[in-house]
C-alpha cells in the first residue's frame, strides 16, 4: 500500500500507537524518512562557526573572513561532488585537520609563555 502524503502515514502510525495495532499494513512505511536525523540545526550552525573561527585564528578578523570563504567553497565542492548530506560534515573534518596540523589557525600567532 502506498501512502499519498505524510498526514495519511502519520494518522496510521498514531492509530497504531494509541490502539496497539494498526488497521492498515504499515510494513512499507519508513517513518525515518519523514524527519531529518538531527532536527535541531543549531548544532550545524555552531559547528560551522567554530570551524571558521578556529581555521582563521581565534583573534584574527581577516583570518575569519578568509576561513569563511574557504569553508564555503569546501562545503559547495563536497555537496557537488560527494553528497549534500556530507557537506556539513566537511566543516568538522577541516576543524580536526586544523587542530592537528596548525592549532593557531591560518592567521593566528603561536603564543609561547615562559614560566
Amino acid at each position: 500500500m502506498q501512502f499519498e502524503d505524510r498526514a495519511e502515514a502519520g494518522r496510521a502510525l498514531a492509530e497504531w500507537i494509541i490502539e496497539g495495532e494498526p488497521s492498515l499494513d504499515l510494513s512499507a512505511v519508513d517513518i525515518r524518512r519523514f524527519a531529518p536525523f538531527n532536527g535541531n540545526t543549531q548544532y550545524d550552525l555552531l559547528s560551522k562557526l567554530l570551524s571558521i573561527a578556529v581555521l582563521g585564528g581565534l583573534l584574527s578578523m581577516p583570518g575569519t573572513i578568509v576561513a569563511a570563504v574557504i569553508l564555503g567553497v569546501v562545503e559547495s565542492v563536497v555537496a557537488a561532488t560527494i553528497s549534500p548530506d556530507w557537506s556539513a560534515f566537511s566543516f568538522l573534518v577541516v576543524l580536526f585537520a586544523v587542530l592537528i596540523i596548525r592549532p593557531q589557525g591560518l592567521f593566528g600567532e603561536r603564543i609561547i609563555e615562559r614560566i
